[in-house]
Parts: structure tokens; C-alpha cells; sequence
């Protein structure tokens, strides 16, 4: 279970900031896609929301598992790699779309 320690206390608030912020850009990003709706917007959209996936995973890791990373058994890539992963996949294919 996690127990906030004097000793950890600014890198716990940076996870949360981190999380805050991926939701708050991920809203904004759906919200440009309602209005746009093209790939572009979409990728960027898919982005966002695989940013904020990834920091709600690296959360998850830092208050409840000490920090271990949370590993997909089958293939052995950690989770938020994948989701990192695939957050620069859709940033690189919104830079190149028309």
C-alpha cells in the first residue's frame, strides 16, 4: 500500500501534476476533433490519449507497486513503454499527414 514519506513528496506531486496536465491537453485535443475532424486532429487526439494512459500507468507504479514497472506477461514491454510508444507513433504520423 503507499504511504506518502516526507522524503518523496515533490516526485509524487510531479505524477499527479504529470496526469493533470496529460487529461487537461487529451480534453483539449478531443475538443479541436469535434470541430475538425480530420486526421490530423485524430492522431494528435490518439496521442494525447495514450500520454495520458502512460502517466496514469506511471502513477499507478509509483504509489502502489514501489515504483516496479507494471509488465505485459507475454511479450515483456512494459506498460507505459507501449503506451510511449505508441504516443510518438501518432505524434509522428500527425507530422506527416495532410
Amino acid at each position: 500500500m503507499y504511504h506518502l514519506t516526507s522524503l518523496n513528496w515533490a516526485d509524487d506531486a510531479v505524477h499527479v501534476a504529470l496526469l493533470v496536465m496529460s487529461v487537461v491537453v487529451f480534453v483539449i485535443s478531443v475538443l479541436a476533433y469535434t470541430k475538425k475532424r480530420n486526421r490530423r486532429y485524430l492522431l494528435l487526439t490518439l496521442a494525447f490519449a495514450s500520454l495520458t494512459v502512460s502517466q496514469s500507468v506511471d502513477l499507478v507504479e509509483t504509489f502502489f507497486t514501489s515504483s516496479q514497472l507494471i509488465i505485459i506477461p507475454l511479450v515483456e514491454i512494459h506498460l507505459s513503454h507501449l503506451f510511449d510508444f505508441l504516443m510518438l507513433t501518432c505524434f509522428g504520423l500527425a507530422l506527416v499527414s495532410k
